[in-house]
C-alpha cells in the first residue's frame, strides 16, 4: 500500500462524512508512532515508515483510527480514546484498541549506563540528546555522567562477546 492509496481512502471517507471536508492527510517521517491527528490543524499525518514496513490491513487501521478523532471532534468536540472515540472507529470499520501492533523501525542507538566494566542497556534510540553527560536515571543520582549512547551494532557485538568494552565506542 502506498500513501496514493491511503489518500484515495480518506477522500472517500471525506464523501461519506462531510465534516471531513476542511481536513488534510499528509505523510511524515515518525519512527515510533504510525499514525497523528492534529484536531487544531484538522490535519491527520501517517508515518512513511509505517507504510512502509506494515501490512495494509495495519495501515488501513491506522487511518480508521486517526479519522475516528477526527469525527470524535468534528461531531462531539472529543479528544482521546474514550466511549465517543470508541464509537467512531467501530462505525469506520477499525478497532477500537488505543495502541496497535505494528512494525517500527530499528533504532541505531543503544542508551547504555556503564556500570564498571558492564554496559546495562536502557533503551533503543533514534535520535541522541546532546546533553547526555547531564542527564540520569530516574532516581539514580549516582548514574549522572555514566549515560552512553552505542551504535547497535556494536552493542550487539559487544554483547555477544565479539567485542571488549575498550573497543565499543561510547558517546555522550
Amino acid at each position: 500500500m502506498n500513501f496514493t492509496q491511503i489518500n484515495q481512502r480518506f477522500l472517500a471517507l471525506q464523501q461519506q462524512y462531510p465534516k471531513l471536508a476542511s481536513w488534510s492527510i499528509k505523510l511524515d517521517r515518525a519512527r515510533r508512532r504510525a499514525g497523528a491527528c492534529y484536531v487544531q490543524r484538522k490535519m491527520i499525518s501517517i508515518s512513511a515508515h509505517h507504510i512502509e514496513l506494515n501490512s495494509e490491513a495495519t495501515i488501513i487501521d491506522t487511518l480508521l483510527h486517526e479519522v475516528a478523532h477526527a469525527l470524535a471532534y468534528e461531531h462531539d468536540r472529543i479528544t482521546g480514546h474514550g466511549p465517543l472515540w470508541r464509537k467512531w472507529v467501530k462505525r469506520l470499520g477499525g478497532q477500537p484498541e488505543v495502541t496497535g501492533r505494528f512494525k517500527v523501525p530499528d533504532a541505531p542507538w543503544m542508551l547504555v549506563h556503564l556500570e564498571g566494566e558492564e554496559l546495562r542497556p536502557i533503551a533503543p534510540r533514534h535520535r541522541r540528546n546532546r546533553s547526555i553527560k547531564h542527564f540520569m536515571m530516574r532516581g539514580r543520582p549516582d548514574t549522572r555522567g555514566q549515560l552512553f549512547y552505542v551504535d547497535q551494532v556494536e552493542f550487539k557485538r559487544w554483547h555477544h562477546g565479539e567485542l571488549s568494552l575498550t573497543d565499543v565506542t561510547l558517546i555522550q
